[in-house]
C-alpha cells in the first residue's frame, strides 16, 4: 500500500513539543537508478519469494520498472530494486526516479514493513520530502515529518493504526514559524489551539467545510 498521507490535509502539521525539528539533511549526489536484470520472481504457496524454477527462497536484488509508480505519476521511466534474504523482502526497497535519484526507500524487516521515506527530485534538491513508519499492514502509523525542499521542516504529525491524524498536529513556516496548531482524535479535529492570520485565511480557502467537532 502507498502512503496517502500527502494527500490527507496539506495545510497542517503535528508535533510532539514546540520546537522544529533539525532540518533533513539533503543527500551530496544523485544516486544513479540501478541497471535492469532478467530476474523473474514467483511467489508460491508458502508465501516466500522463488526465481521461476529454483528450489530455494531467492536471496539478492530485484531490479525492475515500477509500473504502479509510473501510473500514479504518469510518467515513464521509475526503476524498483527490491532486496529479498530467504524468500522476504528485507533492506530497503528503493524506488528511482527516471534518470536518477531516490524517490522513495521503503524499509523491511524480514517481510514486513517498517518505514517509507520519500524524497524531492533532483531537480529540487533531492532531500527529503517526508518520512513516517509504517505498521504490520504496511500502512503509515506514528510520527511523521513533511520538509520543505531546503531541509527544514514542514510539517510535524501522527497517525493511527488506520492511518488517520491523531494527536497534536502543528505547521511551520521556512523560517520555523509556527503556522497552526491542531489536535486530532482518530481523523476527527478536536481543537484548533492556534493560527496565524495567514494559515487561518489558507485553511478556509483549501478546507472550507473542515469544522471542531468537540468530544462528546
Amino acid at each position: 500500500m502507498r502512503i496517502r498521507v500527502l494527500a490527507l490535509l496539506p495545510f497542517v502539521l503535528a508535533c510532539a513539543c514546540n520546537r522544529p525539528a533539525e532540518p533533513a539533511k539533503r543527500p551530496a549526489a544523485v544516486p544513479p537508478a540501478p541497471a535492469m536484470d532478467a530476474i523473474t520472481l514467483e511467489r508460491r504457496d508458502d508465501g516466500l519469494y522463488y526465481q521461476v524454477g529454483a528450489a530455494q527462497p531467492f536471496t539478492g536484488t530485484d531490479v525492475e520498472p515500477d509500473r504502479k509508480k509510473e501510473q500514479e505519476e504518469q510518467r515513464m521511466g521509475f526503476v524498483l530494486a527490491t532486496p529479498y534474504q530467504a524468500g522476504r523482502i528485507h533492506g530497503a526497497k528503493t524506488c528511482y526516479y527516471p534518470g536518477g535519484g531516490v524517490q522513495e526507500e521503503r524499509v523491511f524487516d524480514n517481510g514486513v514493513a517498517r518505514s517509507s521515506t520519500l524524497y524531492f527530485p533532483p531537480s529540487r534538491g533531492g532531500g527529503k520530502k517526508l518520512e513516517v513508519p509504517l505498521n504490520a499492514k504496511d500502512v503509515a502509523e506514528g510520527r511523521m515529518l513533511r520538509y520543505f525542499p531546503n531541509g527544514k521542516l514542514f510539517t510535524e504529525a501522527f497517525l493511527d493504526a488506520d492511518e488517520k491524524w491523531h494527536g497534536d498536529f502543528k505547521e511551520y513556516s521556512e523560517d520555523g514559524t509556527l503556522q497552526g496548531h491542531y489536535r486530532w482524535e482518530h481523523g476527527v479535529l478536536r481543537e484548533m489551539v492556534s493560527e496565524t492570520p495567514e494559515q487561518k485565511a489558507k485553511r478556509e480557502k483549501d478546507k472550507p467545510s473542515l469544522k471542531v467537532e468537540p468530544a462528546s
